[in-house]
């Protein structure tokens, strides 16, 4: 009953903010279905067309339904509204949506922005000193992005054919992951391995990795098997 009362309230005052956001509220925390939660988001919009925040809940809704071209019209107006987005977890579905509708150029762009200003924040952190004092701040050499999105950039620039970057962006993920298997992190070799066949770049590398892997598995069959046969060997006899 409230529900109904308040969409009557929105209907009767498309201006009337607090209403279309105690909709939304209702309709969310039930988990209705998409298209009425995000019904009820375009009310709140239409009553305060210039709040980011909820264009950026909108645009989140539709890049789970798969309507990319609407969530990345969102999401731009939503930064350009003054809610920058430059948290990882916002940026990955901005530029995933880009990526969708064939706008990589647009999505590099932002990942390099992102990338820009997690360098200049990593350059005003004081490195520790030896002594456990805090150093002079230094400007590292190169901060990379999370690994989600180094891993959406590179499949970015492999669409749009910018095999330089693509080569540079490979080799920086992949010595990563191999520095994690160098520190001996179990599930790095299996990364590894299926970036590189996934990338179809199946060389030796990639060959070699694979029948390290197929070694380790029939190495684990043949550790359990025996382990199960010394089980059997023990048990009493029933004699």
């Amino acid at each position: 009953r409230m529900a109904t009362m308040l969409k009557l309230a929105t209907s009767l005052d498309s201006s009337n903010v607090a209403a279309a956001q105690m909709v939304y509220d209702i309709l969310a925390q039930r988990q209705r279905p998409a298209l009425e939660t995000g019904s009820a988001l375009l009310r709140v919009i239409e009553a305060d067309p210039m709040a980011a925040g909820p264009r950026r809940v909108l645009a989140d809704l539709l890049v789970r339904e798969a309507a990319y071209r609407d969530a990345a019209t969102q999401y731009r107006a939503a930064n350009a509204l003054g809610q920058a987005i430059t948290e990882p977890t916002a940026v990955y579905p901005w530029v995933l949506s880009l990526g969708a509708i064939g706008r990589s150029e647009e999505a590099l762009q932002i990942l390099a922005q992102i990338e820009k200003a997690f360098s200049a924040a990593a350059a005003t952190q004081p490195a520790p000193a030896a002594n456990g004092a805090a150093a002079p701040a230094t400007a590292p050499a190169q901060v990379s992005l999370p690994i989600d999105l180094e891993l959406l950039r590179l499949v970015l620039l492999q669409h749009a054919n910018q095999t330089p970057a693509f080569d540079a962006a490979l080799q920086r993920i992949t010595a990563g992951i191999r520095q994690d298997i160098a520190a001996g992190h179990p599930q790095a070799r299996v990364s590894l391995a299926w970036l590189l066949v996934g990338l179809d770049r199946q060389g030796a590398e990639a060959g070699e990795l694979m029948d390290a892997l197929n070694r380790d598995a029939s190495d684990r069959k043949s550790t359990r098997l025996n382990s199960s046969h010394s089980s059997v060997s023990r048990m009493p006899s029933s004699a």
